[in-house]
C-alpha cells in the first residue's frame, strides 16, 4: 500500500530525527539505517503519542547540536515533551493576555469611508 499524506510525513520526519545526514544519504542512494526504539506499550493511542513526543526529542537534541540517543526511555521522552508543551502553552497564553489588554487600551479608529 503505497504510503501518502501525513503517514509519508511522520515516516520522514522520524527518519530525519535518526538519522542526521539523511538527506546527504538519499542524494548518494542509500537509505536510513537507524531506529528508534519502538514503543510496544498495548494503548495503541498513548504509544502513538509517545513515538511523536520521541522524534520531536531528537529534533530537539539536534537543534542543539546533540546526536540522536536512539536509546532515550519513552517515558522520559513523554514527560520531557509535556514539559516543553506546558511552557509554550503558558508563554503563549502570556502573550495573548498581554495582546488583548494592548488592544483594549488602544484608541478606537473610525472607520473610514
Amino acid at each position: 500500500m503505497p504510503r501518502t499524506g501525513i503517514c509519508c510525513r511522520s515516516g520522514m520526519a522520524t527518519a530525519l530525527a535518526v538519522t542526521a545526514d539523511l538527506p546527504h544519504r538519499w542524494r548518494e542512494g542509500l537509505e536510513a539505517t537507524r531506529t528508534m526504539k519502538p514503543v510496544t506499550w498495548t494503548d495503541k493511542a498513548l504509544a502513538s503519542a509517545t513515538e511523536m513526543a520521541m522524534v520531536r526529542y531528537q529534533m530537539r537534541r539536534m537543534a542543539t547540536g546533540s546526536n540522536p540517543a536512539l536509546n532515550v526511555s519513552p517515558t522520559l521522552a513523554m514527560l520531557a515533551d509535556q514539559r516543553v508543551q506546558t511552557r509554550a502553552l503558558r508563554r503563549y497564553s502570556r502573550w495573548l493576555a498581554a495582546r488583548q489588554r494592548n488592544q483594549s487600551t488602544a484608541p478606537s479608529r473610525a472607520p473610514v469611508r
